[in-house]
């Protein structure tokens, strides 16, 4: 049996994330190879050898640099994978597919890559829509981290031999940015469980529900901060509305008659934030900079009404007015305005809502797996046909 290797920045079960691509991955993988995931050790009570049903682990000691911490991680990684390939040499038939900068460590090897988010650049553009309200030594910080990844995204993009990106969009600013237009590509980045999203019970929350998923780690990136301006305004207008927020709690920057209408559930486990969804009315995503999040599809698979900001590749998930409304980044008015939409006109965003789930089924990952795990072996066998699930009509 063949071998399939991924290798990726680091490896729980049951994260999410990027991890869960790798699992959701290795898993599907292994019905037909012999997966080995390569990473780095995250958490020293994380074992540095495993084997799992589904796959061997092998995670590395990466301690970065405390003035470069990520970028030292990276390297450090890559040295350690460019090892293990050394000692293990790869054979016909054998595949490798890579997230992100943990490429790396095999641009010497054939891979299949699994695009960052953005370019650098893009980020740097996108987060400069909040240049007021950041201050000038981080935003300093931020442009002198992000262009030492600069040539690194530019190597592991050019040298791959099929990418996988989160959308088309994601695709033309590569192409813009390092010239990687006759490289096959494979669109999106993710799949959803639609059928099990689809099933669990409702949560008995009083009045109509705006769904908000995010961590506070990075408010200015997240978008809270334009949410914060906006929540105030909602619930005077609407006085039966209550927003329920999953993920890591944090101190809301509102008054403090709008707090008791925030309903702050922290981080919940995969397994039960489908009944938050299910419980819900509305989703709001007002990030500047992102991939398409997998919160923001798994809204689409329950039918949500969906407010987003435009975002690179947004639109060919949710198309303003059909399966959603888009509004600006860092527009807290036109967010404002897409919430008032929505809250007014609560059975137009039922029907985006279904337009919305019948799109975005295509990636379901019965589909999605069978799909990409095909195209990563088209590309090894020298066949350069792009897959782009969200307009295929199988």
């Amino acid at each position: 049996m063949n071998k399939l290797y991924i290798v990726s920045q680091g490896f729980e079960e049951n994260k999410g994330s990027y991890y869960g691509f790798v699992e959701g991955l290795a898993k599907s993988a292994s019905k037909k190879y012999n997966v080995t995931i390569l990473c780095g050790l995250t958490k020293k009570t994380l074992r540095k050898y495993e084997k799992l049903d589904y796959a061997e682990v092998h995670r590395f000691p990466v301690a970065g640099f405390s003035l470069f911490k990520h970028i030292s991680y990276i390297l450090i990684l890559a040295l350690h994978v460019s090892n293990y390939f050394k000692k293990n040499k790869l054979r016909e038939g054998d595949i490798i597919i890579a997230n992100g900068d943990a490429a790396v460590g095999v641009v010497n090897r054939r891979y299949i890559l699994r695009a960052p988010d953005q370019p650098v650049r893009t980020f740097l553009r996108n987060m400069d829509i909040a240049k007021k309200e950041t201050s000038l030594l981080s935003r300093i910080a931020r442009r002198l981290h992000f262009t030492m990844f600069l040539p690194i995204d530019s190597l592991i993009t050019k040298k791959a031999a099929g990418i996988i990106y989160s959308s088309m969009e994601n695709r033309r600013e590569c192409i813009k940015y390092y010239g990687v237009k006759k490289i096959p590509h494979f669109v999106p980045n993710k799949d959803i469980k639609f059928e099990y999203l689809n099933k669990g019970r409702k949560h008995k929350i009083k009045g109509t529900k705006i769904l908000f998923v995010s961590s506070g780690k990075e408010k200015v990136r997240k978008g809270i901060i334009y949410l914060e301006r906006v929540i105030p305004v909602i619930f005077k207008k609407f006085i039966n509305v209550k927003l329920i927020h999953v993920g890591e709690k944090f101190s809301w920057d509102i008054p403090k008659w709008c707090k008791g209408r925030i309903i702050s559930v922290g981080k919940v486990p995969w397994s039960r934030i489908r009944e938050y969804y299910k419980s819900s009315d509305i989703f709001v995503f007002c990030s500047l900079n992102e991939g398409i999040p997998t919160v923001l599809m798994e809204a689409m698979a329950t039918g949500l009404a969906i407010v987003s900001s435009d975002i690179e590749g947004v639109e060919e998930y949710v198309r303003h007015m059909k399966e959603g409304y888009i509004c600006k980044r860092g527009d807290s008015k036109g967010l404002e305005n897409g919430l008032v939409y929505m809250l007014t006109n609560l059975r137009k965003g039922k029907e985006m809502g279904r337009r919305a789930q019948k799109r975005i089924k295509s990636v379901d990952q019965q589909i999605f797996w069978k799909e990409l795990i095909r195209f990563s072996e088209q590309v090894y066998k020298g066949n350069r046909g792009p897959i782009n699930l969200l307009t295929s009509k199988s």
